[in-house]
């Protein structure tokens, strides 16, 4: 007589944990992604009203929040 061990192997996919936590990581990412982009355009925007170059250094970001929405970074 032949015996049949079983594994308990875990089903293929996700688990709902894994899931939200895939999906909070990337809206997190794609927050700091916007931010990023928002600081980017401020300081092209104000490179330009200051006769700079682009790849001026900004010493302070103090000098951006007037560019910048709502003068602060998104959320």
């Amino acid at each position: 007589m032949k015996t049949h061990l079983r594994s308990k192997a875990r089903p293929a996919g996700f688990t709902f944990l894994e899931l939200i936590i895939v999906i909070a990581t990337g809206a997190r990412m794609n927050s700091i992604y916007s931010n990023l982009r928002q600081i980017k355009d401020a300081k092209d925007q104000w490179a330009l009203d200051q006769k700079k170059t682009n790849g001026t250094v900004i010493a302070e970001m103090t000098v951006l929040h007037g560019y910048l929405k709502r003068g602060a970074f998104g959320t």
